[in-house]
């Protein structure tokens, strides 16, 4: 109460700068959602879309909290009833940082070559057992 006067003197356009700071910091985390886990990204995109449509934080987060009930719950009655729930993979991203399917699974093994000193490096799919022969 003894700061209403003192805060209600600032112009409201010259909060407009602290307010896009604000939003490219809640902007920065928009890169570290599951966009292809459907119930996260359609949840995601309430969020963002209602929050400017709205003029409000909070009605944007009830809108994607309640998206998230919503269709989990969804999910959950079709599982009861024998739908298989959806499954979804990880992104996987190799060195170029583009995520796809399978893209990473390499890792580097070195054959010597017989004819000359140095390694060969070989890229071998990750899960490739390697089997020792002396052993079977």
């Amino acid at each position: 109460m003894f700061f209403a006067p003192i805060v209600s003197s600032i112009p409201p356009w010259a909060t407009g700068g602290a307010l896009i700071i604000v939003g490219s910091l809640m902007a920065r985390s928009l890169g570290k959602i599951e966009w292809h886990n459907t119930v996260h990204a359609i949840t995601a995109f309430i969020t963002v879309i209602v929050m400017p449509l709205t003029y409000s934080i909070a009605y944007g987060v009830i809108a994607g909290i309640g998206a998230f009930c919503i269709m989990e719950g969804v999910i959950s009655g079709l599982a009861l009833l024998g739908v298989p729930r959806p499954v979804f993979e990880k992104d996987i991203i190799d060195e170029t940082g583009i995520p796809g399917p399978g893209a990473g699974e390499t890792t580097k093994a070195v054959e010597e070559d017989e004819d000359s000193d140095e390694p060969d490096v070989v890229e071998k799919p990750k899960g490739e057992e390697e089997v020792d022969e002396e052993a079977h």
